[in-house]
């Protein structure tokens, strides 16, 4: 019985010299007996695309300028915030725990229910997805009352979901970090839309760096 598989190889070219790789190959595969092959022609393959982002961020993969998306300004709505935020938080959240670095997320001047609407609102359709969310913040600016009334949203949507917070004063920027994925926020939750602020991807080492500190400090 024969059996057939198919590979794909692909062989650098390198213009400057005139060793043809494909004439190599071509000797080297008709030595194995039996072998049949058939040349194709060249076709690139854009399935990395994504995960390419994801380990170079969205500024060089564009650009090797800053080119990060605005996130909020004083024109944007509500909606169109959210519609932002879940852009990237549908690329990011593969896996099952959520942690989330904001000093101000429940900071006491946010009593508002127009504010934990509006967080409930931009996780309402992930949090499905997750078994596990870390808040980490700021002591200072920690209102419990409100960090109850977050919390209850979110077991509202999912029942068995579990809520951690910790404090830390050692982080500035805003950070989601999801399983070997994540995004830094230019401003907390509660002033987006207040003033110009941007979202971009964080790159798997400087990913891998954040989860080391986040560690050390057994936030995580």
């Amino acid at each position: 019985m024969l059996t057939s598989i198919k590979i794909r190889i692909d062989l650098p070219v390198d213009a400057d010299k005139s060793w043809d790789p494909v004439t190599d190959f071509k000797k080297h595969i008709e030595k194995i007996p039996g072998i049949k092959y058939e040349m194709l022609p060249y076709e690139e393959d854009h399935t990395n695309c994504v995960e390419k982002l994801f380990e170079l961020g969205l500024t060089n993969v564009i650009n090797p300028e800053q080119y990060s998306e605005a996130l909020g300004t004083p024109y944007d709505t509500r909606t169109d915030i959210i519609y932002t935020i879940g852009k990237y938080l549908k690329r990011i959240i593969l896996a099952d725990h959520l942690v989330i670095v904001d000093n101000y997320i429940f900071w006491g001047e946010n009593k508002k229910e127009s504010y934990t609407n509006f967080i409930l609102d931009i996780f309402r359709d992930y949090i499905p997805k997750l078994q596990k969310i870390t808040f980490v913040t700021n002591k200072r600016h920690y209102d419990k009352e409100l960090h109850n009334t977050i919390s209850e949203g979110f077991l509202n949507v999912k029942k068995h979901i579990s809520i951690d917070t910790k404090f830390s004063d050692n982080f500035h920027d805003r950070l989601w970090v999801c399983g070997d994925r994540g995004i830094f926020v230019g401003t907390s939750l509660n002033g987006i839309g207040q003033k110009y602020s941007l979202i971009d991807y964080i790159k798997r080492e400087d990913l891998s760096a954040i989860q080391s500190a986040l560690r050390a400090e057994k936030l995580i």
